[in-house]
């Protein structure tokens, strides 16, 4: 159990960042964004690239985030200026980052093993073991600062307009204001923060291939729809808390189904069962409760019934 909790806790964390990409698109953008997979494959890629080039951990991780960065933007402009949909244009821009994938590691996968990344970096700067929970310690903290400053940015008056676009872009347009523009900032910030994801997650395992965004979307989304699940609210403030509540609880449930013996191979019919409880789910509940209302009004209003003429003599 305790191993359980671990990597539930590690895994979960560094997924989080991937979910937080997808509130913004899926959630407040309303914008069903297919590069997901691309952009953390991106991330991933390139930041084992310069990190096998010699370059810090840090100077990768943001080069990943980058990379992810303009791969939302690629998809952003082929949406809004090009008029591609908005399914297809991502869609394009993940098969485009798989061949600059190979193109850029020069191979399908690399290995990291005998180069520092950032999750031996960290503890030996600030003279910390190396383990588990130091990992966890640190995802802990760049989780919560960038969680933070998203908090913080969502609620200037730009990031109130990107939610305001996804809220009613039509009104938003006829503003004058250039919703374009915010949608390709929006999709541009979602990847980034997906690539971040893909960059640590390489770093951790200690190796990046070319098909680690296979099934990202789905986890992204499987943490997005539990946490909102569990904890149902219109703050965004708590939509950001589930998101990383979920992102944990959902690794949680993979590490349980492994432990029981259950094959990786099921586990995306896992996450697709994960996700279609989490969403039918509410609504079934939503409406028992209407329907146990309705039997008990009926129940009240024929008790208040007055009794017929002859009954009364």
């Amino acid at each position: 159990m305790y191993t359980t909790v671990l990597n539930s806790l590690d895994q979960g964390l560094i997924t989080a960042f991937m979910a937080l990409g997808v509130l913004i698109t899926f959630q407040l953008m309303g914008f069903p964004d297919m590069t997901v997979e691309g952009s953390y494959m991106l991330g991933g890629v390139v930041s084992a690239t310069l990190l096998v080039a010699g370059h810090g951990p840090i100077t990768a991780t943001a080069g990943g985030m980058a990379a992810g960065a303009l791969a939302g933007l690629c998809t952003g402009v082929m949406h809004t200026k090009l008029g591609i949909n908005a399914i297809i244009a991502g869609l394009l821009t993940t098969s485009a980052a798989f061949t600059v994938a190979l193109v850029v590691m020069g191979r399908p996968n690399a290995s990291l093993l005998s180069v520092e990344g950032f999750y031996d970096y960290v503890p030996r700067v600030l003279h910390l073991p190396v383990g588990g929970w130091s990992r966890i310690a640190t995802t802990a903290v760049l989780i919560g600062v960038v969680a933070a400053i998203l908090y913080w940015f969502l609620n200037t008056n730009l990031g109130i307009t990107i939610r305001a676009v996804g809220s009613n872009e039509r009104m938003i347009r006829a503003l004058s204001v250039d919703t374009d523009f915010i949608k390709i900032l929006a999709m541009t910030i979602s990847n980034a923060l997906v690539a971040i994801a893909g960059a640590l997650a390489t770093q951790a395992q200690g190796f990046a291939d070319v098909n680690m965004g296979l099934g990202a979307l789905v986890a992204a989304f499987a943490s997005l729809v539990v946490g909102q699940t569990l904890l149902r609210s219109r703050k965004l403030a708590i939509w950001i808390l589930a998101v990383l509540v979920g992102a944990v609880l959902y690794r949680m449930l993979l590490n349980v189904a492994l432990r029981t013996g259950l094959p990786p191979d099921y586990f995306k019919l896992l996450t697709a069962g994960l996700v279609l409880v989490a969403l039918w789910g509410p609504s079934y509940l939503g409406s028992l409760r209407g329907r146990r209302q309705i039997v008990r009004e009926e129940k009240k209003l024929n008790t208040r019934k007055p009794k017929p003429l002859q009954e009364a003599q």
